[in-house]
């Protein structure tokens, strides 16, 4: 019994002796050295990429030779090598063959005098060429690695441990303008990836991004380099190799379009995407508003605003609310801030056109523990795309009149008065009335007057009036105000 106890004790004292030898036992690997560790894993067509070869867990060696092996030389080339830093009379060997190297590396001293440990021992260079295929990865393997050190004092030719190591590769792909989640279908959903990469382009840090060799906003597959962040790659809908809000407008005008209508004409969207809309919440009767007023003479498919705040109004902007500038049933707007600016987003799911071309468009919300004014908007600009792919600037303003949070459930120019088949507007604050147009939940004109004879008060017959929303366009001596009515 005592000899059998014996035994196993004796066969697990080896074992960990192995476990132990093993996780110590010298080594050999790859790692990049010319980029950081999120791009690490794959390299990209058309750019060199380097690494280091370094020895691991080995005290005291003089050199050191491999065989390496690639499986992709059809489009990774060898292109060049530099000895690391082990000392003053290293030397090396490098001989390239078609996806093999053979490298031998010495310190150039005997072992007794060299003293080098788990070092960088050569780095080595290498070209991807354009027609690599992406989404394809090439597998570097060693052959006999093998090391001369001293071990336990003694000289020895040391066999290393190794592991494959795998590069994925981003290339070349085709890219359909507005398609920015690479569905193959231009819906509400692409302006979600497009605001989520808002931002990305020449300036991001670490992150590599790529135009289009030529640019269109046009239904056509256009070739490009993919991205360091390849999701992003499809966001940049211009081609420009930034995602910037021109990209939001692009995905409106091409709303509703497969990668099988490549050439045909627009078809009507049969269905009403889902409504997304910016979140609008007060928390508090002591919150500042400042309205955002728009002026144009043209229709559009979508516009965005980009709003340079200083950053004390940065730091208290507590929400955006954006006004129904489109057929509510299909609208949707987004907002962002990134860094000191705010971008606001108003489209359509369905490509109707704007049925408001001037009056306030939307309103910035502020807590009101900082002094907040106009002058802390440093600039304002917006563009807007129409049914023909032109893109065209808009002119924005912001009120240097700060506004009380009691505005937002009521218009502060108007009361209006809605009966079974009319509706009643008496103006206020020394406003007069200059024309009134009504809009149903279509964008469909169905009242209007003009040359109104009592500029302060006025009754508008509403034919056919059913339980409806409705959109009550007024111009006045003070500027154009949209208000939305429940008709009954």
């Amino acid at each position: 019994m005592l000899i059998k106890k014996f035994n196993i004790l004796f066969i697990l004292i080896s074992v960990i002796l192995l476990i132990s030898a093993d996780l110590q036992a010298a080594s050999i690997r790859i790692a990049r050295n010319d980029v950081d560790s999120s791009r690490a894993d794959f390299i990209t067509a058309g750019y060199t990429f380097s690494f280091d070869i370094l020895l691991d867990s080995l005290d005291n060696f003089n050199g050191a030779s491999f065989e390496l092996n690639w499986d992709r030389p059809d489009y990774i080339f060898f292109s060049e090598w530099q000895i690391g830093k082990i000392g003053e009379k290293s030397q090396a060997f490098v001989e390239k063959y078609p996806g093999k190297l053979i490298v031998a590396v010495s310190t150039g001293l005997p072992l007794i005098e060299s003293h080098f440990a788990n070092s960088s021992i050569i780095s080595l260079k290498f070209v991807v060429l354009q027609n690599a295929m992406n989404l394809d990865s090439v597998k570097f393997t060693f052959q006999k690695p093998t090391a001369s050190a001293t071990i336990d004092t003694q000289p020895q030719l040391l066999p290393l441990e190794h592991l494959p190591f795998v590069f994925k590769i981003h290339s070349y792909i085709e890219v359909f303008p507005g398609d920015a989640d690479g569905n193959g279908i231009v819906d509400h959903l692409d302006y979600s990836n497009v605001m989520l990469n808002l931002g990305m382009g020449s300036e991001s840090q670490h992150s590599r991004t790529f135009k289009r060799l030529y640019p269109s906003i046009f239904w056509v597959p256009q070739k490009v380099l993919v991205w360091d962040l390849p999701d992003a790659t499809y966001a940049d809908c211009d081609g420009n190799g930034e995602i910037t809000m021109k990209d939001m407008l692009v995905v409106s005008y091409n709303l509703g379009k497969t990668t099988n209508q490549i050439g045909k004409v627009q078809t009507p969207l049969q269905s009403n995407s889902p409504i997304i809309k910016s979140t609008y919440k007060v928390n508090s009767e002591n919150n500042i508003i400042l309205p955002v007023n728009f002026q144009t003479d043209r229709k559009f498919l979508s516009a965005y605003i980009k709003i340079q705040l200083i950053d004390d109004l940065i730091n208290n902007l507590s929400d955006t609310f954006i006004h129904s500038i489109f057929n509510e049933n299909n609208e949707i707007s987004f907002s962002k801030i990134v860094g000191n600016y705010l971008y606001i987003f108003l489209g359509t799911s369905d490509r109707s056109m704007n049925l408001i071309n001037s009056g306030e468009i939307a309103r910035l919300i502020f807590n009101e523990n900082g002094e907040v004014s106009a002058n802390g908007i440093s600039s304002i600009e917006g563009e807007a795309i129409d049914e023909s792919g032109n893109i065209f600037p808009i002119d924005f303003q912001i009120s240097q009149q700060r506004t009380s949070i009691a505005d937002i459930t009521g218009d502060d120019l108007f009361n209006i008065n809605v009966q079974s088949n009319s509706l009643e507007i008496s103006a206020l604050l020394n406003t007069n009335i200059q024309s009134v147009e009504i809009y149903d939940m279509l964008g469909r004109l169905i009242a209007s007057q003009e040359n109104i004879p009592n500029p302060n008060s006025i009754i508008i017959n509403l034919p056919n009036a059913k339980t409806q929303i409705l959109f009550v366009a007024i111009s006045t001596n003070q500027g154009k105000r949209i208000c939305k009515i429940q008709a009954h």
